[in-house]
Order: C-alpha cells, then sequence, then structure tokens
C-alpha cells in the first residue's frame, strides 16, 4: 500500500505539470488571437473596428501577462518540489473564466458591434474553451467552478444589456429573449461533463502514479536483491598453486537464476560448484541463495561427494516447489595429485580439455537435477588428472542455448571448437573472449537466459587422464 502523502506529492507535481502545458496553450493561444485581431483590423479598416483595438488588444496583453506570471509561479514549484496554494488555484480559475465577460462587455459598449449583438458574437466560444481547459487542472471542483463563472458572467452581461441599452435604439434584438438563458445553461452543463471527465483523468493518472511508484519500490527491491546476490558470488579466486581458476556471471534480468562457488573442504582440496535454478528472476534468486548455502554447509561437514551431493538433494527437494529443480555440478581439485574430481546433477555437459591431444570431451549429467526426487543414490565421481594447459570448463545453458534472429543457437559444438582455438588463454580471459564470441554470434537478439562459466586450468607439468 502507497502511502497517501507520497502520492499526494508525486500528484502535485504531475498536475503542475498538466497546468504548465495548459498555460503554454493559453499562451500560444493568446498570440495567435492578438495576431488576429490586429490582421483583420488592417484588412477591414473600419473606422469603429479600429476605435476598438487598443482595448481588445490591452485585454489580451493583460491576459497573457497573467498566464506568464502564473507559468512562472508553476515552474518554480516544480523546480523546488514545492505546491501551489488552493487559494490560487481559485483565484486562477476565476480570474481566466472572467476573461471572456470582460471581453464581452468591452463589445457590448462598442459601436463596432453594438449590445445585442455581442451577446451572440463568436467570441463567446472562450467561454467554453476555458471551462474544457479546466479538465487539465486534475481537480473537478475547478471545472464546476469555471463553468459557475463563466455563466455568471454571461448572465450580467444579458442582465446589463436589456437593464441599459433600449432594442428600439440597437435594432432588433437578435434572438428572443427566452433564449438567451439556453447558454448560461448550456455552460453549466458543459461544466458538469467537464467535471466528470477530470475526475476521470484524475483516477487515471492518479492510477498511473500508483504503479510507476511500485515499479520504482521493485526497480529498487531488485537492486537491493541484485547487489546481494553478487555478495554472494566469490570475490576473488581460491589459492591452488599451478592453477588458475575464474568464474564469471550475468543474469538475464536484474537477478538471476545461477550461481557458482568455491569452498576449501576439511581435507584441504577445493570444492567447486555451479548451479542453474529454472528460471530466472527473484524467485530462482532466491532459491540459488538456499541452494549455496545448503551446498557450503554439507561441504564443510563432509570430504565424499556422493554424499554432499546426496545431502543437498534432500534439502533441495524439501524446499523446492514442483515446478522447479536445480542442475548442479559440485567438482572437487586436489592441487598437490593434479586431480579434478566431478559429479554432475542434471548439469551438462562438461567440457575437459586435453592440452596434450588438443581435443576436447563433452560429458554428460551423472543423474537427475536436484530436487526433482528425495532420495538419490550417486555413483562414484568421476576423475580428471590434469596435465599442463588441460581444462575443466562448467558453463550453464545460457551460452550455448542463445540463439540468434533467424533461430540458429551458438549451440555446443561451436563452444567447444571455441575452447580448442584459445586454450592457451588465461582462465578469466578465456571467460571474457566466450562471452564476447557469443554476443557476436547472437547480433542484436536479447539474452534470455543467465550466464555462468567456471573454467580450472592446470599451469604446471604433472601427469594427466580423464577416467
Amino acid at each position: 500500500m502507497i502511502p497517501d502523502r507520497d502520492l499526494r506529492d508525486v500528484f502535485e507535481t504531475a498536475s503542475l505539470r498538466s497546468e504548465r502545458h495548459r498555460i503554454l496553450g493559453l499562451l500560444v493561444f493568446f498570440g495567435a488571437l492578438g495576431l488576429f485581431v490586429l490582421i483583420r483590423t488592417a484588412l477591414a479598416g473600419d473606422a469603429a473596428q479600429l476605435h476598438t483595438v487598443p482595448m481588445m488588444l490591452g485585454i489580451i496583453a493583460v491576459a497573457g501577462a497573467y498566464e506568464a506570471w502564473m507559468l512562472w509561479r508553476v515552474s518554480r514549484a516544480l523546480r523546488q518540489l514545492g505546491r501551489i496554494a488552493a487559494r490560487l488555484w481559485i483565484l486562477n480559475v476565476i480570474l481566466e473564466s472572467s476573461l471572456p465577460t470582460a471581453g464581452l462587455f468591452m463589445l457590448t459598449e462598442s459601436e463596432f458591434m453594438g449590445p445585442y449583438r455581442a451577446l451572440v458574437a463568436p467570441s463567446l466560444l472562450l467561454y467554453p474553451m476555458f471551462v474544457i481547459l479546466s479538465t487539465l487542472q486534475l481537480r473537478p471542483i475547478l471545472s464546476v467552478l469555471s463553468a459557475t463563472v463563466s455563466a455568471g458572467g454571461y448572465v450580467a452581461a444579458v442582465v446589463y444589456t436589456f437593464l441599459f441599452f433600449d432594442a428600439t435604439l440597437f435594432g432588433e434584438i437578435v434572438l428572443p429573449a427566452q433564449l438567451y438563458a439556453t447558454y448560461p445553461v448550456f455552460l453549466l452543463g458543459l461544466g458538469g461533463i467537464a467535471a466528470f471527465v477530470s475526475s476521470r483523468l484524475r483516477r487515471y493518472v492518479r492510477a498511473g502514479l500508483e504503479e510507476g511508484i511500485r515499479r520504482q519500490r521493485i526497480e529498487g527491491d531488485l537492486e537491493l536483491a541484485r547487489s546481494i546476490q553478487l555478495g554472494l558470488l566469490p570475490n576473488q579466486p581460491p589459492v591452488a598453486e599451478g592453477y588458475e581458476i575464474a568464474g564469471w556471471n550475468e543474469p538475464a534480468d536484474q537477478t538471476g537464476g545461477d550461481y557458482y562457488d568455491w569452498l576449501q573442504m576439511p581435507d584441504g582440496r577445493i570444492a567447486i560448484t555451479i548451479a542453474d535454478v529454472t528460471g530466472h528472476g527473484i524467485g530462482p534468486a532466491l532459491m540459488t541463495a538456499v541452494c549455496r548455502a545448503y551446498a557450503r554447509a554439507s561441504i564443510q561437514g563432509s570430504t565424499e561427494l556422493t554424499s554432499i551431493l546426496a545431502r543437498i538433494n534432500h534439502l533441495m527437494h524439501e524446499d523446492l516447489p514442483d515446478n522447479r529443480f536445480v542442475t548442479f555440478v559440485l567438482a572437487s581439485l586436489d592441487p598437490a595429485a593434479h586431480v579434478v574430481e566431478f559429479l554432475s546433477a542434471g548439469h551438462g555437459p562438461i567440457l575437459c580439455y586435453s592440452a596434450s591431444s588438443g581435443t576436447i570431451a563433452y560429458l554428460k549429467a551423472d543423474s537427475v537435477p536436484l530436487g526433482i526426487l528425495p532420495d538419490i543414490e550417486y555413483d562414484e565421481p568421476r576423475r580428471m588428472v590434469m596435465k599442463p594447459g588441460d581444462l575443466l570448463v562448467l558453463v550453464t545453458d545460457g551460452f550455448f542455448e542463445w540463439a540468434r534472429a533467424d533461430g540458429i543457437q551458438y549451440g555446443i559444438t561451436r563452444l567447444g571448437e571455441f575452447i580448442c582455438r584459445n586454450a592457451t588463454l588465461p582462465a578469466s580471459t578465456l571467460i571474457e573472449r566466450l562471452h564476447e564470441s557469443v554476443r557476436a554470434f547472437v547480433g542484436s537478439t536479447t539474452q534470455q537466459d543467465d550466464l555462468t562459466a567456471v573454467i580450472v586450468k592446470r599451469m604446471k607439468e604433472g601427469p594427466s587422464d580423464i577416467e
């Protein structure tokens, strides 16, 4: 629920912006009206009309100056994030709605048109214009006030004309006397319609502002979640003599469903994990945090990969919804023996590059992903004895399933070929170049899945084999 105080502040800013646009429109109108009066007078050349021009231009100039002053007040309020007092809103409506009445009295007194013809002159259209424009102030009561002031002003002009001007001296009355009463009724009805439209606009603007505030808060929460998630990733590689270990992550949204981690095991080996929760966004991000916590707790309590993975799977099965699962790789590196052991729960392929032969092996998963079955007995982990230059590459499917516009994916084969061509690069650089290669391949297509990679590379000499 958004506090009313916060919404009022935002709504006030929105109404001030709307008022600024309204005033700018009026200033343009007054400028065009003044130009029209000058051109019409120049073309007509009528002496009576020339006599009224200074007064008409004076009213237009005063109205323009007043609107310019209001524009300054509104702009200052917007800059200072302030408000305009309610009495100024009311005074503004009264003054603006009185402008057509002032012009009408001027025409009534002039020889150019005469009192009775002034009551049906085209200038009366200024009344409904101000009533209609009052909807942009987003306050229904102001629309009613504008219509009331306009109708009252016209009634005052009619009464004044009939009381002080003899129709026989100015010709026939243009309309039957009773018809002059219809225009105020029309203005009041228009004011009711304008008030209704203004209330609808106010509701729509309020709903839009509420949605905008909610989005801003959600964005803020997601950004906080993203910073927390980034804080859970390792901030530096583990110390392993003769090895380079690098990891990298880029979510598709502000938060993602991938993570990687490493941790020293009780026997001195380095445990390396990579996980991919189905989906991406805030839900999977929460599950990655849970998975990381379970993995770290389980790794610190055991040295057997099979029992560690079984424990993590059991815990995740209790927490994951039925439609969610986690692909997961648990590996251990013994830098002294140059041995990497690994188990894969639904995560594949695992890429093992042999520097001596320049070839790469694509190893499938050992079992189903975490969370699908409550209890799983895992086979003994696979074992890779590392030679100098050998690589263990763990990536999530966001890399090879990213497709370009024609639907063709980057693919596992292209991924393996890239690794073979660039295997001499440092591990961190290799991940960076791989990302650039995928980006170049897919072109302008949007990233749809999270990207995560971990590479283990041996730098010194020693025996090697893959079992």
